[in-house]
């Protein structure tokens, strides 16, 4: 899709109006809007493997290469009314109200026939076995009364659809959309009226390699934390695996670094303190571990009163992913009459710390990445390409909001924006005859 032409009734009146069109269709009969529309509906597959058959011709020429991956992400507006949140607790709640239904429904089908179903699951068996061994034919409209098997049959498989409805409908998400039940309400950095406004959206997650986009999808997560395993699995699965992982403060977590580490990747990440940490403030502030001295034979840490933080126990933390958090909690002895209490805790207890020590020992390799003379280098061209990439798709090819609802079917749409994005990427490189953005040399 080139110069904002990303509507199938602009390629129809391209095909029939614009000689660069006309040269591809080479004297074929220009296809309508319908038949464009079918072709993006029934190929999605197709289109997805397209796209990456033209990242690994791209390498074939030398144009990219499994070296370095700069990754980063923008929320891009779905096609979905804004007023259609549906919200977790309040599907939660009906949900209750459902299971309750339910519930009585049973108790008073097995009195009324005497049974002993456990769910309506096995009343919905039962009456349908009932129905195929006494033939019967289910009645509608005006004017015909329905059987008390076809009225129960109906009810419990109501209650079903509503419950597979409702468990469908959010799964780990907090809210999303009536009208695209795949999108998620989020905040936007266009926030016109300045109140936080929440839209239906999709992260859209690009990784870039010598000025090409060489990877996307699409997430419900608003955050970019959890998008960073899955997308790198995304690659893997297309044998894109590369050495060097460069993205922001966005991605850094604990799971990620020991997911990079145990595949043999080289985290880039820049540390979420990294500037917070070059400040006077930060580096005065005594309430932090980081400004305590640690001594490891005795494994305990020294406040500026000059006492002792004593390990007490491990705290784990399961997160939404299943991953499990360690922490090590420390306990100073005594905070009784120290002069820096109000500076050191918030709380009448004594003093305690928490710390990852896996999670610290990571970020302290990654913070050494980025600061030797290669780490920098990858650093600038991270935002350089990343956000170049995104300047263009938003900004010259008029990629601002989803024309698509589903996943799926949004997923082919910004997978031919990337397409077009890459082949005109190819044309100018040769016009110019600009080899690939080797920039480590």
């Amino acid at each position: 899709m080139f110069d904002s032409v990303n509507t199938t009734r602009a390629i129809e009146k391209n095909y029939r109006e614009n000689i660069n069109y006309m040269w591809i269709l080479r004297e074929c009969p220009a296809p309508d809007h319908n038949t464009v529309a079918r072709f993006i509906s029934n190929y999605k597959i197709k289109i997805e493997d397209l796209f990456y058959q033209l990242i690994n011709r791209l390498n074939e020429l030398n144009e990219t290469d499994l070296e370095n991956v700069f990754i980063d992400s923008i929320k891009i507006e779905a096609n979905a009314n804004r007023y259609t949140f549906a919200w977790k607790k309040v599907i939660n709640k009906f949900y209750e109200k459902l299971k309750i239904k339910a519930n009585d429904f049973r108790h008073s089908f097995n009195e009324n026939n005497n049974t002993e179903f456990n769910n309506i699951y096995e009343i919905k068996d039962h009456l349908e076995k009932d129905i195929l061994d006494k033939d019967i034919e289910f009645v509608y409209g005006r004017g015909v009364r329905k059987t008390q098997l076809q009225r129960d049959y109906e009810t419990v498989t109501s209650y079903i659809a509503k419950e597979n409805e409702y468990d469908a409908h959010i799964k780990n998400r907090n809210s999303c959309s009536k009208t695209d039940r795949d999108a998620t309400f989020m905040r936007k950095k266009e926030d016109y009226m300045k109140n936080g406004q929440l839209k239906p959206a999709y992260n859209l997650q690009i990784g870039v390699n010598s000025e090409y986009i060489v990877g996307l999808d699409l997430f419900p997560n608003p955050t970019d934390v959890r998008t960073l395993i899955p997308f790198l699995s995304v690659l893997e699965s297309r044998d894109l695996k590369f050495k060097n992982i460069v993205a922001d403060a966005g991605y850094e977590s604990e799971e990620n670094y020991e997911y990079l580490f145990n595949n043999n990747y080289t985290p880039y990440i820049k540390p979420q303190n990294y500037e917070k940490q070059k400040i006077r403030k930060f580096k005065q502030d005594i309430s932090r571990v980081e400004n305590m001295s640690f001594n490891e034979e005795t494994d305990t840490y020294t406040c500026a009163n000059n006492r002792k933080l004593e390990f007490r126990h491990v705290s784990k933390q399961k997160n939404k992913s299943g991953y499990i958090l360690e922490k090590k909690v420390y306990e100073c002895t005594d905070c009784a009459g120290c002069p820096f209490a109000e500076k050191c805790k918030r709380t009448p207890h004594n003093k305690k710390l928490y710390v990852a020590d896996n999670f610290l020992r990571f970020r302290k390799q990654s913070q050494e990445n980025i600061t030797t003379g290669k780490g920098i280098i990858l650093r600038m061209n991270r935002s350089i390409q990343v956000e170049g990439a995104f300047g263009v798709l938003k900004q010259n090819m008029n990629f601002k909001c989803f024309k698509y609802r589903e996943k799926s079917k949004a997923k082919v749409e910004v997978i031919l924006f990337a397409v077009g994005y890459n082949l005109r990427k190819y044309v100018h490189k040769k016009y110019r005859n600009v080899k690939a953005c080797n920039f480590m040399n």
